[in-house]
């Protein structure tokens, strides 16, 4: 058996970065995480292949099984045209992703079978289902999945190389509730993680595939701050296991910059930038849209904050909020610009479905319901609200304005330049020699920028380059890549937006001369018709209408009388209700009095109490101190008279010593005296001896 896992191509969004890849060498940004997770849920005996549109086209002959399909909203028509080419070719086609999710009724009928909510548990039950000629159409995953069951995804089944990072996540779900989010509906505001272990091991197998660059891809990363810090000292411990660096980016909430220790850590860990759901500066528009967490802070102090970590900061930005006028755009660039945030991804409001923002909108009937779900991109002149604050033609073309405006070559240098200012910490990575595709890309880039005939672009680029270079050396790597990036959002920005505008333009365009060429003479006809039957129907209706009006005349006269009689039977039912809360409140004040007074002489008592313990104190301590005086002398005196008595008895010990070597001398010249007279005796003996006749005849015999 073989699977075929499809990631649809993405339309030319913000975020692709397409228009820049001939300089990063890249073919797109994220590799598709959640096609890898099905497949690391699929049993061994089964065969995964994953094809990723957005960096090789779709084999429409491939010899699988089933083809699985996941989607984003603006990822929905082109999913639909894959999943006809492949039901064309007897193919049993599935689909998940947030688009089933949001958007059910637009799946239903395009593919075989549907998957809502999370996968870990219903992907392997279809599968089961499948092989047994038993599965469903749809598949709904109510409860959420403890994320400690899903696995270790197939990175090897993803050519990672080919993107500017790899993706791991390592928890689902935000505690913030933000009226226009989709997060909270699809992964609830409980946040679940990952095991730390599992996530290491997620960053072992992506680094084996010879990736520099992941971006965790958890709608906030912080949403559970404990589990946060754990995980950031363990990254910063895997680090240390690398040979070649890896550079980390992740999406957080404001409040990281309340948390120093969780700064440093990100800091530590090699994070250089986070995205921020920052959304506007206008703090009515903050509460509007249930984002207290940011109205309740100084946005420009935290968003430098966390820049003086040497950590980037990129933003989403929205306009059209209900309290937003033609004032906010000015508004949003000051913000932008005094923050000095490079990547401001700037949108217009939309109410994507199942969000509290859309609910709210469709009944105050201020939907544009003939917009597809999956034709909402809000960085492409997309609008399916009515507006409040200024009408649809003041929204599109006060964000035209301010894209142009923080996109232009002068106003983003000065953003960038403003970013390194603020870098106030050594770099985190030594100096490595850099590789032979780093310097492909520096070729590439400095050969776009600086070999050029638009001088604007060399002065852009030239003014980045010598700050860095002269100020900032550390922050080379951030300045390419804010200039790689740069290419794409320019274009994107001047050029493909344009071409957005002018497209739109010219599809109206073309309907108003068909409806004025084909359809002037019918609509007159149907007119008169029209107003013939209205004619008729006005006069019934106002028969009705005169009926109807005695018949309320006379129901609001007697709900009047029975609203009169409530009203009386209500002011007794208060009255009582005050009588008795003035007793109660009475009978409270006298048990509050009293109980007051029983505090009093409680506390005087214990004041009484305290008071005599002092005193018992103060006396112990005073016997005591005399006590301690008088064996203080005592010891002093008794110091004395033994240092006396040591005295005398070293006194007398020299005497002692002096006399018995006075002693001993005089016996060493006594013994030498002796000795003396004893040889004298001995030769006078022998002498003596000689002249007895007894010792001659001894001779002679």
């Amino acid at each position: 058996m073989k699977i075929y896992l499809i990631n649809p191509r993405f339309p030319i969004t913000y975020w692709g970065f397409e228009y820049s890849n001939d300089l990063s060498g890249v073919q797109y940004t994220s590799p598709p995480l959640g096609l890898a997770t099905l497949a690391g849920l699929t049993p061994p005996d089964i065969e995964v292949e994953i094809c990723d549109e957005n960096i090789q086209a779709v084999n429409f002959d491939n010899d699988c099984d089933l083809v699985g399909l996941t989607a984003y909203l603006v990822q929905g028509p082109r999913a639909f045209e894959i999943a006809r080419e492949f039901r064309k070719r007897g193919k049993t086609v599935v689909m998940g992703g947030p688009m089933t999710s949001l958007d059910l009724e637009a799946c239903t009928g395009n593919v075989d079978v549907t998957f809502v909510g999370e996968a870990e548990y219903t992907w392997p039950q279809f599968l089961n289902d499948y092989r047994t000629g038993t599965y469903q159409m749809q598949y709904i995953q109510t409860e959420k999945v403890d994320m400690r069951d899903s696995p270790v995804p197939r990175f090897d089944l993803l050519q990672l190389t080919k993107y500017s990072h790899a993706g791991i996540q390592t928890t689902r779900g935000c505690p913030f509730n933000c009226e226009f989010c989709d997060i909270v509906v699809l992964f609830g505001r409980k946040v679940r993680c990952k095991e730390v272990e599992q996530v290491i091991a997620e960053l072992r197998e992506a680094v084996k595939q010879g990736i520099d660059s992941v971006f965790i891809t958890d709608d906030n990363f912080i949403g559970n701050k404990g589990y946060a810090k754990k995980l950031l000292k363990a990254i910063i411990a895997f680090n240390r296991t690398l040979s070649v660096p890896v550079q980390y980016m992740t999406q957080v909430s404001i409040n990281l910059a309340q948390d120093d220790e969780l700064l440093q850590l990100f800091y530590e860990a090699h994070f250089n930038k986070v995205f921020i759901g920052i959304e506007t500066p206008r703090k009515a528009s903050l509460v509007e849209t249930n984002k207290n967490q940011n109205a309740r802070t100084d946005l420009v102090a935290d968003v430098k904050k966390i820049q003086s970590y040497n950590i980037g900061v990129s933003a989403g930005m929205i306009v059209g909020f209900d309290h937003d006028d033609p004032a906010i755009f000015q508004e949003q660039f000051e913000f932008i610009m005094e923050t000095d945030i490079a990547w401001a991804m700037t949108g217009i409001l939309q109410a994507v479905p199942k969000t509290p923002l859309y609910e709210r909108l469709k009944k105050e009937e201020r939907l544009v319901l003939s917009t597809q779900s999956y034709q909402l991109n809000n960085t492409a002149l997309d609008v399916n609200i009515i507006p409040k604050g200024m009408t649809k033609e003041e929204l599109l073309n006060g964000y035209t304005w301010l894209l142009r405006q923080l996109y232009s070559y002068e106003n983003y240098a000065k953003r960038v330049i403003g970013n390194l200012k603020a870098y106030t910490k050594t770099s985190r990575i030594s100096f490595s020699i850099p590789t032979r595709a780093q310097l492909q890309i520096l070729w590439r880039t400095l050969r776009y920028y600086l070999l050029t005939w638009d001088r604007k672009r060399r002065r852009f680029s030239w003014d980045i380059l010598k700050y860095t270079l002269l100020h900032k050396p550390s922050a080379f790597y951030d300045a390419m890549v804010h200039l790689v990036s740069f290419k794409h959002l320019h274009t994107y920005v001047y050029e493909h937006l344009g071409n957005v505008v002018a497209e739109k333009v010219s599809v109206l365009t073309i309907r108003e001369q068909v409806l004025s060429h084909k359809t002037v003479a019918m609509l007159s006809q149907r007119a008169i018709t029209a107003y013939e039957e209205l004619s008729k129907h006005a006069a019934e209706a106002s028969a009705r209408a005169s009926e109807a009006y005695e018949e309320l005349r006379q129901h609001a006269s007697t709900k009047s009388q029975q609203a009169v009689a409530k009203y009386d039977d209500l002011a007794k039912r208060a009255d009582l209700m005050s009588k008795q809360a003035a007793a109660a409140y009475t009978e409270l004040r006298q048990q509050a009095a009293a109980l007051s007074q029983h505090a009093a002489s409680l506390y005087d008592e214990l004041e009484k109490q305290a008071n005599a313990a002092s005193q018992q104190a103060i006396i112990k301590y005073d016997a005591l101190k005399k006590q301690a005086e008088t064996l203080s002398q005592q010891i002093a005196v008794r110091y004395e008279e033994l240092s006396q008595q040591a005295a005398l008895l070293r006194a007398q010990t020299a005497n002692i010593s002096k006399q018995v070597a006075v002693s001993f001398s005089e016996l060493e010249q006594q013994i030498q005296a002796a000795r003396q007279k004893a040889v004298l005796l001995c030769e006078e003996l022998e002498q003596a001896m000689t002249t007895l006749p007894v010792f001659h005849v001894v001779q002679e015999n």
